[in-house]
């Protein structure tokens, strides 16, 4: 009797390969964040800003790995930015000390993730449908959709001049939810995306608060 060719051991093995080569090339694959800055509008009646480089203060710091070195810079950057296009400010730099600004503001990055709800749960049963379906059903698996989510949460302690007296703190959260294919759900550039989305979202409710004042 011939052997199937899914049924086959050695084609079953080759399906695992094929199922962790993405998370294998993505190792090295380390991602940008990518985050596209909006158009300054700055205003020569509005305050002047300093922007501390942020402080860490995340518990989970996973995602990092799938990220060039140094990408922590690009979230200051991008917070500056939005600052910019606020439509409130006459200037707005990043800067450690307060060099005679009207207003301090001290960044705290809390939560920067990305997340499939079940991941443990979806990785056993992609192991699992391999084993026992080869290529065709390992294909298949691959293709389905999946929820994957975006998290972010950044605090702002806004500061006096000169005194440096705390005047306002306020913590902006950011969720993107979407759906990806299981073969794709935890790439480098999926998980660049949902944290650079999620950090747009809890950036946009700062701008949003900022302004409404």
């Amino acid at each position: 009797m011939l052997l199937s060719l899914d049924d086959s051991p050695v084609m079953k093995v080759k399906f695992l390969l094929l199922l962790a080569l993405p998370v294998l090339l993505g190792g090295c694959a380390t991602q940008k964040l990518g985050y596209q800055p909006p158009a300054p509008d700055l205003r020569q009646t509005g305050a002047s800003v300093v922007v501390s480089p942020l402080q860490d203060m995340r518990v989970n710091k996973s995602v990092d790995a799938a990220m060039n070195k140094g990408y922590l810079a690009e979230v200051d950057r991008a917070i500056v930015s939005e600052l910019m296009s606020a439509g409130l400010f006459r200037s707005v730099e990043l800067c450690s000390t307060n060099s005679g600004a009207d207003l301090m503001m001290n960044v705290e990055l809390h939560r920067l993730e990305w997340e499939v709800p079940k991941y443990d749960k979806k990785l056993g049963t992609a192991f699992m449908v391999g084993l026992t379906t080869g290529l065709v059903g390992g294909a298949i698996y691959s293709s389905m959709d999946t929820d994957v989510n975006g998290h972010a949460e950044v605090r702002i302690v806004q500061r006096a001049k000169r005194t440096e007296a705390t005047t306002e703190e306020k913590t902006y959260v950011g969720l993107h939810a979407t759906k990806k294919k299981n073969g794709v759900c935890d790439t480098p550039a999926t998980k660049a995306e949902m944290i650079r989305e999620a950090l747009k979202a809890a950036l946009a409710k700062m701008k949003a608060d900022l302004q409404g004042r």
